[in-house]
């Protein structure tokens, strides 16, 4: 008992000189930002949105009066800033910080060592709510950054934003603002700007207009760049040199930036990060695009507030206006599944990011233009692109790393995993699901098939990854009807009401249930509307049956596998609820032991619910 309290103990003195090491940088950079008072103009960048490109565009715009210090990549955390106040010279006139706001207290934690001049607020949107609560409660952080300017200090806010522009009263120093209203001291016009053609609009200041064409994708940049050139004004820099210097900015990796390849096929990266407000301005740009094809390829869906089923199924059918082509990708892909509002919809999921990307290999040609819109840390959609023109081993899921891929030595060193699934293999509809490969016997139209889910072998009977097929055994019971086996399946033929029915359990193991299934279905001829699965639930409690008509999968892997191959949401399914372990990481061996003894009863009854279940749902399909 002694060695966990000791490791216990151990972790907790390595914690607590972590945050000893972390204070002491930070007092070391406030004690090198005071040495810089007088000689270098420190400038904060705050918002919820278009922080890092912004400060490379204020970073150019500057560097027209003197030398710059900024960040080479992101570094919108403290200690990034920390490090960044640290390596800041005297020879330096400006050094451009991000201010963090992911919590509360964040800002007022940065400006104790950055102390700025001159403050930028980008805007306020719900980029981590789910950490303040409110839009207000954000503005009110962000508002810090304001509050804290010195009175020779510069307030540069965005006019557009009405709880930006409400900050002005924060501060004692000057303001300047920008945006597209007429009020606004630097105002934008006249702007244009659809793919093939980058970003371009008419600058205003005083009586000075400038034609600024720009590097960028998308006319939400707009706003961007008038946070640029309003620090310009700022610090008496002309609107033409100022206009020329940000004309060479490139766009910032996985921000809508370029990569077009020889083969005629190019890729716009947005895959840093996607909060669901950033995700419209990247479908607007999609939208807008001249292209041959346009193809929208989406990965995990961060931060976003309310319900991530109704989220998702807004921004599949977004991305479906948008796009000829909708592919989402990751551990949530089947929740895009919602947002068809026919069959024929082009939204198709993949549960891989590798199978999403040797699908786009089966199917790209000269002319497409591809959107990689997705969360870099959970997705790393960047591999996509790469396995154009490289071998790529690496395809794990949810490996944590907030690094590009190509600046990660996993990239060509992991073991490559299993093959991916080739474009042919993929069940294209409903319609596909008909073809018949050999003369045994199909079903008829409509006969409901009802699919047992779990792991073959006897070694996995009574467990509860089990109760699907233990649930089709009682209703093939119910029925009178016997097992035959009948390739990767064992089938059941009966009926209920004088109305057949197909029992089937599939003899591979659950996560591969899809491939079967599909299998199973192109030969029988049933589409993925006639189906009725039947499968454990964690979440539900011990002995609980449920009832859907549609959906995701909810995170069950056997179930996301069906809904893959298939590509359709629209499979009914009952659910057991088997409870769930005290220790989440132990759920794994929690669903492949046997129940106890004493939960034998509950499940048994809960089979025989969801077989009785399963004919309430045949005979509501058949009134």
């Amino acid at each position: 008992m002694r060695w966990p309290r000791l490791g216990r103990a151990a972790k907790r003195l390595a914690s607590r000189r972590r945050e000893l090491a972390k204070r002491i940088l930070a007092w070391r950079a406030a004690l090198h930002r005071r040495r810089l008072d007088g000689v270098v103009t420190f400038v904060a960048i705050t918002g919820s949105t278009a922080k890092t490109t912004t400060r490379d565009l204020v970073a150019a715009v500057l560097s027209v009066a003197g030398p710059v210090h900024r960040a080479k990549k992101s570094a919108n955390l403290i200690l990034s800033n920390v490090r960044l106040v640290l390596a800041a010279r005297p020879t330096d006139r400006y050094c451009v910080v991000e201010t963090p706001t992911a919590r509360p207290g964040y800002v007022a934690r940065s400006l104790r060592f950055v102390r700025p001049r001159i403050g930028i607020v980008t805007n306020v949107g719900s980029d981590h709510r789910a950490n303040f609560g409110s839009a207000d409660a954000i503005a009110e952080e962000k508002g810090t950054l304001v509050a804290a300017l010195p009175p020779d200090g510069v307030a540069i806010l965005n006019a557009d934003d009405p709880r930006v522009l409400a900050m002005r009263s924060r501060t004692a120093g000057r303001v300047v603002t920008y945006g597209r209203s007429a009020a606004a001291d630097v105002r934008g016009e006249d702007v244009g700007g659809a793919w093939p053609e980058r970003l371009s609009f008419t600058a205003r200041h005083g009586g000075e207009a400038v034609r600024v064409q720009t590097l960028l994708c998308g006319e939400h940049w707009v706003s961007a760049v008038l946070a640029a050139l309003a620090a310009g004004v700022a610090e008496g820099i002309p609107l033409q040199a100022a206009a020329e210097a940000i004309g060479r900015v490139e766009p910032a990796p996985g921000r809508l930036s370029v990569v077009a390849h020889d083969d005629g096929v190019t890729f716009i990266r947005d895959d840093q990060k996607a909060p669901l407000p950033s995700i419209a301005p990247a479908l607007d740009f999609l939208r807008s695009a001249r292209a041959l094809r346009k193809i929208a390829v989406i990965g995990t869906i961060s931060d976003y507030p309310g319900s991530s089923r109704s989220c998702y199924r807004r921004v599949a059918r977004a991305a479906a206006e948008a796009a000829d082509l909708v592919i989402f990708a990751g551990p949530r892909a089947s929740l895009g599944l919602r947002g068809r509002r026919h069959p024929a919809d082009p939204i198709l999921t993949f549960h891989s990011v590798r199978d999403a990307s040797s699908h786009l290999d089966g199917i790209l040609r000269p002319g497409d233009l591809v959107l990689l819109k997705g969360s870099n840390k959970a997705d790393h959609l960047q591999r996509i692109v790469l396995a154009r023109t490289q071998a790529v081993s690496c395809w794990r899921g949810r490996c944590g790393k907030t690094r590009f891929c190509d600046h990660c030595r996993l990239l060509t060193a992991a073991p490559a995993g299993p093959a991916p699934r080739a474009a042919g293999d993929l069940a294209p509809g409903p319609a596909a699901l008909g073809a018949a490969p050999d003369e045994r016997p199909r079903l008829a139209p409509g006969i409901p098939v009802v699919v047992g889910l779990g792991n073959p072998g006897p070694q996995h009977q009574g467990t509860p990854h089990n109760v699907g097929q233990a649930a089709v055994d009682v209703l093939a019971g119910m029925l009178g009807t016997e097992w035959a086996r009948d390739g990767q399946a064992w089938l059941a033929r009966g009926e209920h009401g004088g109305r057949p029915l197909c029992l089937v359990r599939l003899v591979t193991p659950m996560n591969g249930s899809g491939p079967a299934l599909r299998a199973l279905s192109s030969r029988l001829g049933f589409d993925p509307g006639s189906c009725v699965v039947i499968y454990d639930d964690v979440d539900l409690p011990l002995g609980k049956v449920r009832t859907r008509e549609r959906g995701s999968s909810g995170g069950h892997l056997g179930l996301e596998s069906i809904l893959e191959e298939l590509q359709s949401g629209e499979v009914r399914r009952v659910k057991i609820g088997v409870g769930r372990p005290e220790n989440a990481r132990a759920t794994t061996d929690f669903l492949l032991a046997p129940f106890p003894a004493a939960d034998r009863p509950a499940i048994d009854r809960a089979c025989e619910e969801a077989a009785r279940r399963v004919l309430d749902l045949v005979a509501a399909t058949a009134r």
